[in-house]
């Protein structure tokens, strides 16, 4: 999450025209294909699992509430940057960043609860 928000960010600066915006998008489109692939398992390594099907279907309300909400609320972003579409990546790379936040809080808890090797989740 740390090289994709870095990418974005300095993608957003950089993407100056129709090269240089392909690569980034094609940086994107691996970087968060990588980041999906590798974070696959994580539910069901931190959901206890006498709960797992609750914490599953609530990360999934969540989800879609935000797969439903998110795009429509950013689909205006375009207009107010008069169609400068690299400004998605600056975007992006500010969400990366949030969520690299989030993650390290979420890893910090994982240590402090057993880590790799001991891991109990909280019931």
């Amino acid at each position: 999450m740390a090289v994709y928000a870095v990418v974005m960010l300095r993608g957003g600066v950089v993407a100056t025209n129709e090269r240089t915006f392909a690569i980034v998008f094609i940086a994107h489109g691996v970087l968060q294909g990588t980041f999906v692939t590798g974070t696959a398992s994580l539910m069901q390594r931190l959901f206890p699992s006498s709960k797992f099907a609750q914490f599953g279907s609530a990360a999934g309300i969540m989800g879609a509430a935000f797969y439903v909400v998110l795009p429509a609320a950013l689909g205006a972003f375009p207009d107010t940057t008069r169609h400068v579409y690299r400004c998605t990546f600056i975007l992006s790379g500010i969400f990366g960043v949030v969520a690299l936040v989030a993650y390290i809080v979420v890893y910090r808890r994982f240590l402090t609860l057993g880590g790799h090797a001991g891991y109990r989740a909280p019931e």
